[in-house]
């Protein structure tokens, strides 16, 4: 066949005539933090345990939770660890809200899909640098697939 690697056609057709097809659902990760005063706030996200995640990008969005309200982003940053208490962070310094938060219309992707063990904890530090109106909230959401899932197979 041209323009058609054969090995992942071979892999493909093999695994379809065994009735096992790969899972790709888009899978979320959610979590939230209100700061009442400047300064930081760490929540943990604990990543579901039957296959590794794959984490492709970051969504935030601010907002003041006593209207429900959306508003610009704060002057903030996100610093994510991944891979236990402590863990190692993805990036050596951490994210400006602005690259991931609206009106910016892309979220923020990362350059090649992070791997994230199954089991494992995400761990979100959130620094807000600037004065804003208090109680002030930062929801984020992770977004990417889980890897090696096969339907039909007994095994992960």
């Amino acid at each position: 066949m041209l323009g058609i690697a054969s090995y992942p056609l071979t892999r493909y057709l093999w695994d379809r005539s065994r009735g096992k097809e790969r899972l790709n659902q888009m899978m979320f990760y959610e979590g939230e933090v209100t700061f009442a005063a400047l300064g930081d706030q760490v929540t943990a996200i604990d990543i579901d345990g039957d296959t590794t995640f794959l984490w492709l990008g970051l969504r935030c969005a601010s907002f003041f939770p006593a209207l429900n309200l959306p508003t610009d982003p704060f002057d903030a940053a996100i610093m994510v660890r991944y891979g236990g208490r402590g863990g190692k962070g993805f990036s050596q310094t951490p994210i400006d809200i602005r690259n991931c938060a609206p009106p910016r219309p892309v979220p923020f992707m990362l350059p090649c899909p992070k791997p994230m063990a199954p089991g494992s904890t995400l761990h979100v530090t959130v620094s807000l640098r600037s004065g804003v109106t208090f109680p002030a909230s930062i929801a984020f959401q992770f977004f990417g697939f889980k890897a090696f899932n096969w339907r039909g197979d007994t095994k992960a």
